[in-house]
């Protein structure tokens, strides 16, 4: 569909490995219980992970039986897809899970640091920035912070230093309201190597609350030439509009349950 940098969000299991899931309980889909940390790989792939899926609220389960061993580690995602990008979400909030992640990617030789991002809790990304000072990470702190003090200072030409070496959301239903939006802002961001992202709104200033861009409407707000990022639940339609437009060097981003994506406009 056009995407090229998927998100997917990863838990920890009890032998330092890392799967894709996204709940904290085994319950959610699967056929097994208690929390997923507590249990080894080799548990977690044993169980069915279709097991729970249902589209009529409980009346049939038509995936139950086809999910068994389907649980995805990490490590198998990252080889099946050796040149794609992925935005990786930390589920658990323990600082040590950052440490492990890095020894984990060096022990299976996936330690690609320019083709991972991460996000989520911020404890293990703190630990996963001061062993990996190259690593890129994002946080709804940092794009508070980075947008809050751009729209006291970005009248000025000034950009503070809170908006160094990071990503940031902005909500094109907003966007007019950033200083020297879009070209000047582009190019400020830029020097300051900070990937702009575009969403379609946020609810305050603290980053927390955002819908994505997942309307026609509003991806015809998108600036033509636009080489920032574009964050959608629905790639099913922004990616085909996109599509088209080739001269553009444009990121898209998608959301499906627990996966999103990017993808460079093509």
């Amino acid at each position: 569909m056009g995407a090229d940098v998927v998100e997917i969000d990863v838990k920890r299991t009890k032998d330092h490995q890392f799967v894709l899931f996204h709940d904290n309980a085994l319950e959610c889909r699967t056929n097994g219980s208690g929390p997923l940390a507590e249990h080894t790989l080799a548990e977690l792939k044993a169980l069915d992970v279709g097991y729970g899926y249902t589209a009529d609220d409980g009346k049939t389960f038509p995936l139950r039986g086809k999910g068994v061993g389907l649980m995805p580690s990490l490590a198998e995602v990252l080889m099946a897809h050796p040149n794609s990008r992925f935005l990786v979400q930390f589920k658990d909030a323990e600082p040590e899970v950052g440490r492990i992640m890095v020894a984990y990617l060096e022990e299976h030789g996936l330690a690609e640091w320019s083709r991972l991002t991460f996000f989520g809790s911020a404890r293990p990304l703190a630990r996963l920035e001061s062993l990996e000072p190259e690593v890129r990470t994002w946080s709804a702190k940092f794009t508070a912070r980075c947008l809050s003090q751009y729209l006291e200072l970005g009248w000025t030409g000034r950009v503070s230093t809170a908006c160094d070496d990071g990503i940031i959301m902005v909500p094109i239903k907003q966007s007019g309201f950033v200083w020297g939006w879009p070209n000047r802002f582009l190019e400020r961001m830029r020097r300051h190597h900070t990937e702009v992202m575009l969403i379609g709104r946020i609810d305050g200033l603290s980053g927390a609350n955002f819908s994505r861009l997942d309307t026609l409407e509003e991806l015809e707000r998108v600036p033509r030439g636009f080489d920032g990022s574009v964050w959608t639940d629905r790639i099913d339609l922004v990616g085909p509009a996109l599509a088209p437009r080739t001269d553009d060097e444009g990121m898209l981003c998608r959301d499906t349950a627990s996966v999103f994506q990017f993808s460079a406009q093509h």
